[in-house]
């Protein structure tokens, strides 16, 4: 019995091995980058139209941007935040809220957005926790959707390593009433 435990643990250890050696990403610096990102994009022809914005850091985690050009600045509908060398855990549920939303959006809603903040999540800290068990939080925040994940990277129960999967936030439809007060060119960090 101990001989089949020690393979198991050599048979998954290049894939945690592997995983733990990717930064976690740094979020005051992907906030600027963000930032610079939507706001740095041009204006768009027409009120409505939308842009998909790709970009990397120097420790190899993609950001997917998605934002839609309200007449005089854009704004955010979506962010996809992954490493490529976590694809196998899964992209959780932000692909069907993104759809969802490009169904259900209106462009009559676009001023009425605001900037969403990008914050660190803190993971799920409850046992029992095993190596490369996937675990979420999910969540509304001023107006947006968030999911975000993280796998196991270290050992059992207290032991437990989490490192992120994926970030990711969707703009929901705001309220008649609200109306945009955030300012362009301030993106926020912080905590809910």
């Amino acid at each position: 019995m101990p001989v089949l435990a020690l393979a198991l643990l050599l048979a998954a250890w290049p894939l945690t091995a592997g995983s733990q050696t990717i930064a976690e990403p740094d979020f005051r610096a992907l906030t600027q980058l963000i930032s610079a990102s939507v706001q740095g994009n041009g204006p768009a022809p027409q009120i409505g139209d939308r842009s998909e914005l790709y970009r990397y850091t120097p420790e190899g985690w993609e950001v997917q941007m998605f934002a839609v050009w309200s007449g005089h600045r854009w704004l955010l509908l979506a962010v996809h935040l992954s490493h490529p060398d976590r694809d196998h855990y899964g992209q959780g549920d932000w692909e069907a809220r993104y759809a969802t939303l490009l169904e259900t959006y209106r462009p009559d809603w676009v001023d009425r957005l605001s900037l969403p903040d990008l914050f660190e999540v803190p993971p799920p800290d409850y046992n029992p926790a095993v190596p490369d068990e996937v675990r979420s939080r999910r969540f509304v925040w001023q107006g947006y959707w968030y999911e975000v994940r993280w796998f196991n990277s270290g050992g059992i129960d207290d032991a437990a390593e989490w490192s992120l999967v994926s970030y990711d936030l969707v703009a929901e439809e705001p309220p008649a009433a609200q109306a945009s007060v955030s300012d362009a060119s301030t993106f926020r960090t912080g905590s809910p």
